[in-house]
């Protein structure tokens, strides 16, 4: 394993100070860690280092130490195959990724060499030239995805002889000056985390199949508000006169059920009445009982 410093870049892609889970290139599945229960979350940056006259990215200094590192690591020439995973890309190039994106498409690729690294420690973030311990970056706020920073990175084989490659993970990064942010790519995406995620419904899920366009029953009230429904008798106002008596029944021979009422804005209402003024069960069974 080496350790290098890189050039100032550009912060592409990533945060340095957020975490995302790691997703299972083979099952497209989020990875656990040893207790199967909590996921595993990995921080990735990508920053983007400008072309010089150089043909390669191998011919940079910076380069020229991971290609020595990879080759030495790989002595059978795995690190000459086309699919090795130096995990440098040319900003340039139109040759879509696994995930079917163009690097000559993303903001801040074109005319760079995108040195894309990840890590699943937390990486310590410093002010340029303010460099105490105490004075490591607390707010995630104060980075954003366009900044230009400098990364410490270590290189290593990824002894995977599967997809064979090589491992660059930031451990220090240093924020050199504020840039233009870069809205698109300043996150997890979207498209890739959850459309790289199989999902399916729980069993017994319910689901709602009022067609598009149908008519849509009265919405939950807010809490401690009446619903705006057609406007209720006056009788259900607060502060209205009571509901006039309704005429005396005759008797029964069975004792009547005991009127439920419900407490809407301090004043109790029964049940049968809310249902008048267009509340239905669900939203009456959430109301307080007088």
């Amino acid at each position: 394993m080496i350790q290098i410093t890189s050039p100032v870049g550009r912060l592409v892609q990533g945060h340095p100070m957020k975490s995302n889970p790691v997703i299972d290139d083979r099952t497209n599945t989020p990875k656990m860690r040893a207790d199967g229960i909590t996921p595993r979350l990995q921080t990735f940056v990508a920053i983007a280092i400008p072309k010089g006259p150089e043909a390669h990215w191998n011919q940079t200094d910076w380069g020229r130490a991971i290609w020595t590192t990879g080759a030495s690591a790989w002595p059978a020439g795995e690190y000459n195959a086309p699919a090795f995973a130096w995990k440098v890309t040319d900003g340039d190039s139109t040759v879509p990724n696994k995930r079917g994106k163009i690097p000559r498409d993303s903001e801040g690729f074109p005319g760079h060499w995108i040195i894309k690294a990840t890590t699943e420690l937390s990486i310590r973030c410093f002010h340029f030239g303010k460099y105490e311990a105490h004075q490591v970056i607390q707010n995630p706020a104060e980075i954003k995805t366009g900044d230009y920073i400098r990364l410490v990175l270590s290189v290593k084989s990824n002894d995977s002889r599967q997809t064979p490659g090589m491992y660059i993970n930031p451990e220090l990064c240093e924020l050199y000056r504020a840039g233009q942010p870069i809205i698109s790519d300043g996150g997890a995406s979207a498209a890739d985390t959850f459309g790289a995620t199989p999902a399916t419904l729980p069993a017994g899920a319910v689901l709602d199949t009022t067609p598009v366009g149908a008519p849509v029953g009265p919405a939950a009230p807010a809490a401690g508000a009446m619903p705006a429904y057609t406007p209720a008798p006056d009788f259900l106002r607060p502060g209205a006169p009571a509901a006039p008596a309704a005429p005396a029944a005759p008797a029964a021979p069975a004792a009547p059920a005991p009127v439920i009422r419900r407490m809407v804005n301090g004043v109790a209402y029964p049940e049968a009445d809310l249902r008048a003024a267009g509340w239905n069960d669900a939203q009456i069974a959430g109301l307080p009982v007088a």
